[in-house]
């Protein structure tokens, strides 16, 4: 069952969109609304501009200034995020498994894991001293956690899962988007296989709209659009754009079943 279109209250002001409670996939107590700011905007160019840096993910050093700046803009960040994990059509109380890919440090496990407390969660990233950080941030989840540290730019990070493992969610924020366009395709086939069936891939992530120009190397933000058709050639089902504005979006489908 498709999504309904995106509802705007004016009597909010015009920059307010919000989703309508109830939507499928949503629960209707979720945080479905969310606010477009000058400082949103501002925080977009300066994810971007750290992105055309090269990044030392190996680096305790910078791993810590990253992260640092990322607890500054996690709570303009949390409505996303409680939003990304209620896609997931599972009921609070069941054991589901998810995929967490790129976790860094903990910020969408630990709304797994508030939302779905039985929840068994592997927490996947490139980035050993980010996963360090993400271990002593969910300590009090231990035991409902495992840590990869892997690159998803390679097909190889299959091998590094659990063998025959599949999931309930596959979900990532903040990511994907690292991965070149034609990369990109390759990995949304292999999540697919990763989902049970009924599973939930949802990315929020930063994207190129349309009237951008054509990105370089220096900007590997494909485009919403692009994205969704991609999603559909796989296999998924209730494709969809539930969320952009200003560089970013959520966006997913389903695995038939």
């Amino acid at each position: 069952m498709p999504f309904t279109p995106d509802v705007y209250y004016p009597e909010r002001g015009k920059d307010w969109k919000c989703r309508k409670p109830g939507d499928v996939g949503m629960d209707a107590d979720s945080l479905n609304c969310f606010h477009s700011s000058q400082s949103d905007e501002l925080a977009v160019l300066q994810i971007k501009r750290r992105n055309a840096m090269p990044h030392e993910w190996d680096s305790p050093e910078y791993v810590h200034r990253w992260i640092e700046d990322g607890d500054k803009t996690d709570p303009q960040r949390a409505e996303q995020i409680t939003a990304l994990v209620g896609l997931i059509r599972c009921s609070s109380e069941e054991c589901i498994e998810v995929l967490d890919l790129g976790a860094g440090y903990g910020i969408v496990t630990r709304e797994i894991l508030t939302a779905y407390p039985n929840a068994r969660v592997v927490c996947l990233d490139g980035s050993s001293e980010m996963l360090k950080h993400g271990k002593a941030r969910l300590v009090d989840w231990q035991d409902q956690l495992s840590f990869v540290v892997t690159s998803f730019d390679s097909p190889n990070w299959l091998a590094t899962l659990p063998a025959k493992r599949q999931f309930d969610a596959v979900l990532s924020s903040r990511a994907i988007h690292h991965v070149v366009d034609d990369r990109k395709q390759g990995l949304y086939a292999e999540i697919f296989q990763l989902l049970k069936p009924g599973g939930c891939f949802a990315n929020h992530d930063l994207v190129r709209k349309l009237d951008d120009p054509v990105r370089d190397i220096d900007n590997p933000f494909g485009t919403v659009e692009d994205q969704l058709v991609w999603l559909e050639n796989i296999g998924f089902i209730d494709v969809e754009c539930f969320w952009q504005m200003e560089g970013r979006a959520l966006f997913g489908g389903y695995k038939s079943g």
